[in-house]
């Protein structure tokens, strides 16, 4: 399984509660921003299976 590609996708992925970012529910407002620094890896995770690991490049 995938992360959706299109922005309706995503939207209704956050409302659904289904994406987590490290083990934390996301929610529309989540951004990256707290999190940009060089090198350092991000866990996302859609539903209960699916696992991302994105390393965060500057």
């Amino acid at each position: 399984m995938r992360l959706p590609s299109f922005k309706q996708g995503k939207r209704r992925a956050l409302k659904e509660g289904s994406i987590s970012v490290n083990k934390v529910k996301a929610d529309e407002q989540w951004s990256f921003d707290s999190a940009k620094q060089a090198g350092r890896f991000v866990l996302l995770q859609r539903g209960k299976k699916n696992y991302f690991l994105v390393k965060l490049v500057s």
